[in-house]
């Protein structure tokens, strides 16, 4: 968090008529107001004791498939939306581990990537933040189109929740194909579906990734 701003003091008020002194008074408070609305939204996601644990792993795989500019918070984010960090996590559909890979999905995944990803134990929080990595790069690679990089991650993200054919199908229906949100109106599965898979991007970039990046995980927000 910024500096918190300082209430004019006497040279203030000796330099400054007083209505001068009253604005520069009234702008300060707003900034301090704004500083405690974005502590609070920020303070509502707390991040978990296993979070820390898995940090070194998660970092180490998100710079090897996305760079040394890797959204690491991102990705941390995307965990915490999936499971809260929990590796005994299973989903009643039967999605499993801290990244909720479904048994079919964890099998293809390993097929595809024998090297990095079988003899491993697909159980351990270190497999799934691979298989994480690895499969949010390939998701990335086929968005199509994308307007902005963060439109290029939304669908991506979406894409990991229920599935890219999906998204494409939408992207042909919407005006501006690679703008996320007329995208994400042309859903055309159930109610509940689409809203699940529409609110998926906007609670990890939005809701919890300004956690990790105040603590330090690393990356950049979209604006």
């Amino acid at each position: 968090m910024g500096r918190v701003p300082v209430l004019p003091g006497a040279d203030d008020v000796r330099r400054c008529s007083g209505r001068r002194v009253i604005l520069l008074m009234i702008r300060r408070w707003v900034a301090v107001l704004a500083l405690a609305v974005s502590a609070q939204a920020v303070g509502d996601v707390s991040i978990p004791r296993a979070a820390h644990r898995h940090r070194a792993d998660l970092e180490q795989y998100a710079r090897r498939y996305f760079g040394p500019e890797a959204q690491v918070s991102r990705l941390a984010a995307q965990v915490h939306q999936e499971s809260a960090w929990n590796e005994a996590a299973r989903s009643p559909v039967g999605a499993e581990n801290i990244t909720q890979f479904m048994p079919s999905t964890r099998k293809w995944i390993i097929q595809k990537y024998p090297t990095e990803l079988g003899g491993v134990d697909y159980r351990s929080g270190k497999w799934a933040l691979h298989a994480q990595a690895i499969y949010m790069r390939d998701l990335m690679s086929q968005v199509r189109i994308a307007d902005t990089d963060c439109d290029r991650w939304a669908f991506a993200l979406r894409g990991y929740n229920g599935g890219l054919g999906y998204i494409h199908t939408e992207q042909k229906r919407a005006e501006r194909p690679g703008n996320a949100e007329s995208v994400a109106v042309q859903c055309y599965r159930s109610a509940a579906a689409c809203r699940e898979n529409r609110e998926y991007p906007i609670r990890i970039m939005q809701r919890i990734e300004p956690a990790y990046i105040q603590a330090g995980w690393g990356g950049s927000l979209c604006k």
